[in-house]
């Protein structure tokens, strides 16, 4: 009976407490249902971060591939091969499906039957005629003795030089993956007998590999694998010839499906085993014919049913998978390899889980931090209101045990009701993020999914625990203290919490200190080989450290509130001296409310300054990645006018290094000038600002020199000249005036840096003087080259390199030692001709330029070999020569070439030192200084740099092949590294490398790329876009959740707040009935007493508020080094730096604050609200 009196006791004061009671139910369901909501939310997060991957990998990225090569075709092996691989295949049912089974076989060879071999008498004979007469010999072979016998080989086929290379294909569906365009399949299996030609072998080949043999239906020839033995070969029939359905097909891997030859299932098998045959049918009297011995690879396929994948299923699905690979690898003995790259996805889905799944946990854990101290809170509020009740329950008699079960059994009914509805609140929250943006463009709006891959018990019973535990110690400050005490506490708050009572702050201090310095030194990841797993001492750190500046703050706040409230004591102005009194008497009791809103507030500033930190790290690493808006790469892209609204760059790409040493380093060429108006750059990527660092590339702004500067409106240039004509001597043989003419060739580039190569438009040759011209509006790279400009060259030019060169092509031999004398050199402009001076142009390989020759010389040295008894003429008469004319000449002399040789003869205008931007790496590894020169080499070209000043990153450059980064001024180095003369005259030119990049600062990307892609006639060959790259790194599930969890923890931390708010008001209007009654009776209206309690609350929560968004703000520079890991564990670049959104915090912070002073308002409502008889009727109680 006693128990059911002491259980009604508590039932009654719970239900006379209820609306106390409400804040800790809500505390303590918030508290367990987040202890819930983290296996819920991680478990749902990963899985349509599951699926998103699947998704994004395609079937090629999820499919499994098993294989085994065969060195000597065997059925048997094969039909192995098939059983190990679909027996342990049929375990992966759930999640796998076979998609096929192909066989391929190494190179074949085609053998022509016609024009085997030439007889004596010129006579062609085919393989079968050969084969006949061999028969025929074999037959009239009379041996002389009984031991003697007919020793001469069969004349088996050979390939002919260069043959033509296929292979043969088969599969269980072949016949769907190809279609028939002319003939069929074979009828009667894939042989018949054909007199004098044994066993034949029908079979269908793809179109492309029937128009190179230009083989129609009926067509015959002999084939033979490229290694096997000389007998095995065998004729074949064209029976059909056929396509692709589909040559893209993952099914053909590799393999060009319309160069191959096909094959049903049972002749590949057959064929490829060996055919036996009557060597009596056999032109070679062969027992076996095919192509026994061939190499054959044999593949089966699996493809993922990712429907069927949960998320739970994970676990099974991989050890599914070792096991299928051990257990075909051990069935078939060793030969069946399986690769699943689903495996690797897998392992990076984990990591990603890990890395990015740590944030998640933590604010979790932050925001159950926030409850807990929400529900501590909450109890001693409740606790202190009844001070007066304990101790009339001590003065009564009751014990001490008995006074702590009835709070102990108040928290167990609390924590009961609280734990009942958890997981249903548990999972609605998780839901419910579905439609927090982000998320909600990722679940179209709806709600989010809940997966449950593991139990939620532990959680469960973990959160209560948790949440009882934090109630029930509220009890133990007033456990053993007596009536009196109690009375005391009642009428007067303690001026020392808990806390400070036994030092937990300072040992709090401690531990924070020893878990940092141990996160500095392990990291927030521990890699253990190939395994990534989260420190769990990371989860807890944020938790830890803003609780215990939250200590700390709890510490030093009465110090602050004292000061607070002396300053307000002075203003004269009893609305402002009576709360500043109570904020010096009591500030115990006002700090554990400060606290509360600074964990509220700081909560809030940590995950708006984690979100808006995490976003421009992804929009800077989008930038990073792609350089600009939009960058476009196809052959000289870079070049490219796309007209007004789009602000372009050209960049080029290369690699190149200190000639002494073998180490590479990327190499980025640009326009200096437009380069920094386009690419996205921080003031961390060099020591120099934006502004100075592009402008060391080009000092004073002046573009270096590549050439002869050409008049702005130069259209061509002009030359009038003569091929030294042949001697006497030689003019006996008449030899072909063609053979020795030259045109002149030319470099020049144009305004847009790009580099021309231009012939004349007619040969210079030995007959007469001759006046050529060199068009600058046409150039070779218009119609001949693998990569072409799209636009024709514009001016102005300038001219970096000029040769001659034979028009005939002797053996390769492009330059035979001719003299060329021209008499005039001029530029051809809209208004008129310039003169052209040659002198800035230096002799290389041997092209020797001398001036003001006289023309004479032309005719003297026709007469320096004459035949005997020739009368060489006078001067006078040489000067009545048809090719002689006054005055000088230019004469230029090659040297004489008697082999092919790529050293061209050449006049090259000589680049200066090349200024060059390295970073660290180059640095370090040629000992450069700014102003200081090294030898370098890009490619087969030696060049001499100067450093003008370091780099450390550049957009784009992320290549880990190479060491280092090296940015040069492009127009330059496109002329250093294609200046070179290169033979051009009736021959493809030599691919010049320029800009095949783009980069493009637009609003409009896809308008960029459509414009880009209209002038270059085809699609780039690469895009990238800022906004894509930010899709790929903002856009994993995984990252959106986290973000979403940000914003559910900081709302939940605000209703908390709100909730702890209200109750402490409440109860201190309650307390302070009496105050009120003597305030009121004084003469204070009943507002002015309401605004009295209202202000202490705002001081308090301004304090909290400003205090707690600095502690957030200061929390995440701690987590920096964490998100420096990124989503894949691998180091961020460029590094990842604190971003402060000070008008969204601001923003917060003024909600917040409307919010909380609304809160406080609200629950003063009853002071404003209440008669003089009411106040008093409060006191008397």
């Amino acid at each position: 009976m006693r128990f059911v009196t002491y259980g009604g006791l508590v039932v009654r004061r719970v239900w006379a407490k209820r609306g106390t009671l409400i804040g800790s139910f809500l505390g303590s369901a918030i508290v367990i249902s987040l202890f819930v909501v983290v296996p819920l939310y991680e478990d749902s997060i990963k899985a349509v971060d599951l699926q998103f991957a699947l998704a994004g990998a395609g079937e090629d990225g999820t499919s499994m591939v098993l294989s085994a090569t065969m060195n000597d075709f065997s059925l048997a092996i094969a039909a192995e091969n098939r059983t190990a691989v679909v027996e342990n295949g049929n375990k992966l049912a759930p999640w796998y499906s076979q998609s096929f089974e192909w066989l391929r076989t190494r190179e074949f060879v085609v053998i022509p039957i016609e024009g085997a071999l030439m007889t004596d008498e010129g006579e062609r004979l085919g393989w079968f005629d050969v084969a006949q007469r061999w028969r025929e010999r074999k037959a009239a072979f009379v041996p002389e003795t009984s031991d003697e016998q007919f020793d001469e080989p069969p004349p088996y086929p050979g390939p002919p030089r260069e043959a033509l290379q296929y292979r043969a294909w088969t599969g269980t569906d072949i016949k769907s993956r190809v279609q028939l365009v002319s003939g069929a399949w074979p009828q009667e299996g894939a042989e018949r007998v054909v007199d004098g030609e044994g066993v034949v072998l029908q079979a269908v080949i793809g179109v492309d590999l029937a128009r190179v043999l230009d083989a129609s239906i009926g067509d015959r020839f002999l084939t033979r694998p490229l290694v096997t033995g000389l007998a095995g070969f065998a004729p074949v029939v064209v029976a059909g010839i056929v396509e692709a359905v589909d040559p893209n097909d993952p099914y053909w891997g590799i393999s060009r499906p319309d160069e191959l030859m096909f094959y049903e299932l049972n002749a590949f098998e057959s064929w490829m085993v060996g055919v036996a045959v009557d060597p009596a049918t056999d032109p070679w009297e062969r027992d076996v014919t095919g192509f026994p011995g061939v190499i054959v690879n044999q593949r089966f396929r699996y493809d993922l049913n990712q429907d069927n994948v949960a998320f739970k299923d994970i676990p099974e699905l991989r050890n599914g998978i070792a096991q299928m690979r051990a257990s075909a690898a051990r069935e078939s003995g060793g030969r069946v390899s399986t690769d699943s790259p689903l495996i690797r996805l897998l392992d990076q889905f984990d990591t990603r889980s890990v890395v990015v799944g740590a944030p998640i946990q933590a604010i979790l854990a932050l925001v159950v931090g926030g409850a807990i101290y929400f529900l501590v809170y909450t109890a001693s509020l409740t606790l202190e209101r009844e001070g007066t009740e304990l101790a009339l329950l001590r003065s009564r008699g009751a014990g001490t045990w008995q006074t702590v079960g009835i709070h102990i059994a108040q928290s167990a009914i609390v924590t009961g009701g609280a734990a009942a509805i958890a997981p249903f609140l548990a999972r609605a929250l998780v839901a419910v993020t579905g439609r927090v943006p982000p998320m909600s463009d990722l679940t179209g709006g709806g709600t989010l999914v809940v997966a449950e891959a593991q139990s939620l018990r532990p959680f469960l019973v973990g959160g209560v625990i948790l949440a009882f535990g934090a109630m029930g110690l509220a009890i133990v400050p007033f456990a053993r203290r007596s009536v009196l005490e109690l009375r005391v506490l009642a009428s007067r708050p303690t001026t020392k919490s808990i806390w400070q009572r036994y030092n937990l702050d300072l040992f709090a201090v401690a531990l924070s200190l020893v878990v940092l310095l141990q996160l500095r030194q392990r990291g927030f990841i521990i890699f253990e080989g190939d395994k990534v797993e989260l420190d769990p001492i990371a989860v807890v750190f944020p938790v830890l450290l803003l609780f215990t500046g939250a200590l700390l703050l709890l510490r030093l706040l009465p110090f602050v509130l004292r000061i607070v409230g002396w300053s307000m004591t002075r203003s004269g102005h009893l609305s402002l001296a009576l709360p500043g009194w109570h904020l010096s008497r009591n500030p115990v009791a006002y700090g554990r409310l400060a606290l509360l809103v600074w964990l509220t507030s700081g909560l809030g500033a940590f995950a708006l300054t984690y979100a808006n930190t995490l976003n421009t790290s992804f929009t800077d690493r989008s930038v990073f990645e792609s350089g600009a808006d939009a960058r476009i790469v196809a052959d000289h892209a870079g070049y490219l006018d796309l007209g007004e609204g789009f602000t372009t760059t050209p960049v080029m790409r290369t690699a190149g290094g200190p000639s002494q040493r073998g180490r590479l380093a990327q190499i980025l060429a640009i326009d200096p000038e437009t380069f920094p108006t386009v690419t996205g750059w921080r003031d961390d990527y060099s020591p120099l600002s934006l502004d100075e660092v592009f402008t060391a590339l080009r000092p004073d702004k002046e573009i270096a020199r590549v050439g002869i500067g050409l008049p702005e409106d130069a259209t061509g240039l002009r030359f009038e000249g003569i091929v030294q004509p042949p001697t006497v001597l030689a003019n006996l043989d008449s030899p072909d005036p063609r053979e020795s003419a030259v045109s002149v060739v030319v470099k020049v580039m144009d305004a847009r840096g790009r580099l021309w190569t231009i012939v004349s438009s007619e040969e210079l040759t030995f007959e007469e003087w001759r006046s050529v011209d060199v068009d600058f509006s046409t150039g070779l790279q218009l119609t001949s080259g693998t990569k072409r400009y799209v636009d024709p060259p514009v001016g102005p030019f300038e001219l970096h390199t000029l040769w001659f060169e034979l028009g005939s092509n002797r053996n390769g031999i492009r330059s035979n030692g001719n003299n060329v004398y021209i008499d005039d050199m001029v530029v051809t402009t809209a208004s008129g001709e310039v003169p052209l001076d040659l002198s800035e142009l230096e002799s290389v390989n041997g092209l020797s330029h001398r001036s003001n020759i006289a023309n004479l010389g032309l005719i003297q040295d026709k007469y320096e070999a004459v035949p005997p008894g020739f009368e060489v003429p006078a001067v006078d008469d040489m000067r009545q020569d048809p090719l002689y004319r006054d005055g000088t000449s230019d004469l230029f002399r090659s040297p004489r070439r008697t082999t092919q040789s790529t050293l061209i003869p050449e006049l090259r205008y000589r680049v200066a030192p090349l200024n060059v931007l390295v970073d660290a790496d180059v640095q370090s590894s040629t000992g450069l200084d700014v102003g200081s020169s090294v030898r370098m080499s890009i490619g087969l070209v030696d060049l001499d740099v100067i450093m003008v000043g370091r780099v450390d990153l550049m957009p784009t450059m992320t290549d880990n092949r190479f060491t280092g980064k090296m940015v040069f001024d492009q127009r330059p180095l496109v002329a250093t590294l294609n200046g070179a003369a290169t033979w051009s005259v009736n021959r493809p030119v030599a691919a010049v490398s320029g800009a095949d990049e783009l980069w493009i600062k637009t609003d409009n990307p896809d308008a960029a790329v459509r414009r880009a892609t209209a002038e270059l006639g085809t699609a780039p060959d690469e895009i990238f876009t800022a906004r894509g790259s930010a899709a790929d790194f903002a856009g994993r599930p995984v990252q959106i959740g986290l973000v979403a969890i940000l914003f559910v923890g900081a709302v939940t931390s605000v209703v908390l707040a709100l909730a702890g708010v209200v109750s402490y008001v409440l109860l201190a209007v309650s307390r302070r009935a009496r105050e009120m009654g003597i305030l009121r009776a004084m003469g204070f209206p009943r507002r002015g007493v309401a605004m009295t309690f209202a202000l202490e609350q705002v001081v308090v929560l301004g304090l909290g508020s400003v205090i707690g968004v600095y502690g957030g703000v200061q929390l995440m520079r701690l987590m920096v080094p964490f998100l420096q890991l990124g989503e894949t564990a691998a180091v961020v670049e460029p590094t990842v730096r604190l971003a402060v959104a000070v008008p969204v915090l601001v923003g917060y912070v003024a909600v917040v604050a409307v919010l909380l002073v609304g809160a406080v308002l609200w629950a003063t409502r009853r002071v404003s609200a209440s008669q003089m008889s009411e106040v008093l009727r409060e006191v008397e109680r």
